[in-house]
């Protein structure tokens, strides 16, 4: 006979990637590499945890590099940080 119980198990990852975008697509968008690295610093709230670094971008910027990153941008390393708890 085999004695069943259940546990719950509760995990949280953090995810750490870097990513990376060739500069012949920033360059077709119009955006030079440091722009576009001056932009990512103001992505508060997308995790990038960064100093904000020269001119807030414009909402046209804004909405260009999102573009971007989700149809450019390609992992090179990432790493997972689990906090798990029973």
């Amino acid at each position: 006979m085999t004695v069943r119980f259940k546990a719950i198990e509760y995990h949280q990852v953090h995810l750490h990637k870097e990513y990376g975008v060739d500069d012949n697509v920033l360059e077709e968008n119009d955006i030079t590499p440091e722009r576009f690295k001056e932009i990512i610093t103001h992505m508060n709230e997308g995790g990038w945890g960064n100093e904000p670094k020269g001119e807030p971008p414009t909402d046209e910027e804004s909405d260009l590099v999102y573009d971007i990153i989700h149809s450019y941008a390609d992992v090179i390393d990432s790493e997972e940080d689990w906090f798990s708890d029973r």
